[in-house]
């Protein structure tokens, strides 16, 4: 007997060929089987986050909001996505979801998830001869379910999960999406299918290649002149994100700002190193310019809107820093003075037996470290990752921890008369620092361009030494005390 053929079976039409229910069967599933084929080899699995089920194009397809109704309910938006057999799956209209706590053990992770489902439709029955009847369509559609455990891509795909406690009365969006906190929309791990094509403007599409063009050019002469390691970093992001951009993997605004964010934290991580490496250089124009521009570029792909204006407003704000790069790559570098060599010392002449030294003073003497205290130099205090101790002693004397303010704490900011005023643009924020000693933390703080900020110190006594220590962004400026 001959060993059957693995392949795909589709039907060969030939004048005269009786076809029946079952042939026409094979010949759709042909046509299923490899489209779905097709999805699985050059797309993978996931959210096709670009496009729209109307017929458009968006950048927040299949997405997961909260509803800002104090209440558990989520919604999502319309979209498209494959699942891990290859099966299309849309989402024709927003859908509201509302979670039961009472379903699901807590603490516990739940999930969103999108699923393929085929609805058999318009039942017939042969008027004539009863016995043949069924259904005429089979509707293509989807449905979204809030599950408890992690989906397989076979089965749906992940729009998001969400991790609930007892106490979690309000579904929110992430305020910080890298860090989503408990009742907070977690979309970190929601796939994304391969997209190939790009549907950017072409007069932007150039622009943006001219804007690439030029970090690469500027940041090479900084790395020239400079050895910062950071600006060859900077100058080998720009070429990957070049080489996806000449073979068309860009397909969208989305993904442009996406991929130019982390080019912005490298440019961030030069100024970091360029203030510890030249530190005389960092009240210079084009430093501060820099400094100012990528600042802002940071703060507007924090929580980006993609669109035109703003991929154009990122454009600009990276053109205006480029320059600035350009101005300090022209400059003579200040490095610091050498200290000069020492004179030698003369020949000493023979002297005549000298009287006895008086006896020195007695030293005065040095308090010693309170209980509990934290020994620090000026240095330590300076890169200090941790808290501050309540009780520190440096350079012989003991200091008592007697204010601390919060930012972002409304009570607090209040309670101290905090307030910032004539900025250009100010916000909130949630970053994540390295310090000298390798230790990352995270911290809510305020940030602000020019302008100035103020507020009050309570709990001080006259007559005492002091010391404020102001802990600030050690990735944007250095920590300063």
């Amino acid at each position: 007997m001959a060993e059957e053929k693995q392949g795909y079976l589709r039907l060969n039409h030939f004048h005269g060929l009786r076809l029946e229910s079952t042939d026409f069967q094979v010949g759709e599933r042909y046509h299923l089987e490899k489209r779905k084929l097709h999805n699985r080899a050059f797309h993978g699995y996931g959210v096709v986050s670009s496009y729209d089920p109307s017929g458009g194009y968006t950048e927040d397809g299949l997405k997961v909001l909260g509803r800002r109704r104090g209440d558990l309910s989520i919604e999502i938006t319309p979209g498209y996505a494959i699942d891990g057999e290859g099966n299309d799956v849309l989402l024709y209209e927003t859908e509201v979801k509302t979670i039961d706590p009472s379903k699901y053990r807590l603490p516990s992770d739940i999930f969103v998830v999108l699923k393929y489902v085929e609805e058999p439709t318009e039942f017939v029955v042969n008027a004539a001869n009863p016995k043949y009847k069924g259904h005429r369509r089979v509707l293509e559609t989807s449905k979204i379910e809030i599950v408890a455990s992690e989906p397989d891509p076979e089965e749906g795909i992940e729009l998001a999960r969400i991790h609930m406690t007892a106490d979690v009365s309000e579904i929110k969006d992430a305020e910080d999406p890298n860090d989503p906190k408990p009742g907070e929309i977690d979309l970190r791990f929601v796939p994304r299918a391969g997209v190939v094509g790009s549907r950017i403007d072409s007069m932007l599409r150039n622009r943006f290649e001219e804007t690439l063009d030029q970090v690469r050019r500027e940041f090479g002469k900084m790395a020239a002149k400079y050895k910062l390691a950071t600006c060859y970093a900077v100058r080998t992001g720009v070429l990957a994100i070049q080489n996806l951009v000449i073979t068309n993997l860009m397909a969208s605004i989305a993904e442009c700002m996406r991929m130019f964010r982390l080019l912005a934290e490298l440019e961030d991580e030069m100024i970091a190193e360029f203030q510890l490496a030249y530190p005389d250089m960092v009240d210079t124009r084009e430093y501060l310019n820099f400094k100012e521009n990528v600042h802002a570029l940071l703060h507007l792909l924090g929580k980006p809107r993609y669109n035109e204006d703003a991929f154009n407003a990122m454009l600009s704000y990276q053109e205006k820093a480029i320059d600035a790069v350009s101005g300090l790559a022209e400059m003579e570098v200040k490095q610091p003075e050498p200290e000069p060599e020492p004179e030698p010392e003369p020949e000493p002449e023979p002297v005549a037996a000298a009287p006895a030294p008086e006896p020195e003073p007695e030293p005065e003497p040095v308090a010693a470290p309170m209980a509990g205290a934290k020994s620090l130099t000026w240095q330590e205090l300076q890169e200090l990752s941790g808290e501050l101790p309540d009780t520190i002693f440096l350079e012989g004397k003991n200091y008592l921890k007697k204010d601390e303010i919060k930012l972002l704490d409304k009570k607090d900011e209040q309670r101290h008369n905090f307030k910032m005023d004539e900025y250009k643009d100010q916000w909130s924020t949630n970053q994540t620092f390295k310090y000298p000693d390798g230790t990352r933390i995270s911290s809510k703080g305020r940030a602000h361009v020019g302008g100035y900020s103020q507020w009050d110190f309570l709990n001080l006594e006259p007559g005492k030494d002091l010391i404020i220590a102001k802990r600030i962004d050690y990735a944007y400026s250095g920590l300063v005390t």
